[in-house]
């Protein structure tokens, strides 16, 4: 069950990627936000933006588990808006 998880959130950015792509929006812009704690123990938080919906963010200890944190939150949401 955590490999399951572990790999839905290694799969979020291209998930995000290729749900932009098949709905003929621009690619998703990541951006780092913030950072806190010492330099052994840094916190990143990125911001992640795609056209017609509000950015999401994720936290986590490394930029790239930050951003598919923040694409695993817009691709729930993108594919929400999408049957709501």
């Amino acid at each position: 069950m955590i490999e399951t998880v572990q790999s839905a959130a290694r799969d979020a950015k291209t998930g995000l990627q290729e749900f932009a792509h098949a709905q003929g929006l621009e690619p998703p812009a990541y951006r780092v936000v913030a950072t806190e704690g010492p330099d052994h123990a840094m916190t990143f938080t990125v911001e992640v933006d795609l056209s017609g919906q509000p950015a999401q963010r994720g936290k986590a200890r490394s930029k790239r588990a930050a951003e598919h944190a923040a694409a695993a939150l817009m691709l729930s949401q993108a594919r929400e808006g999408q049957h709501g």
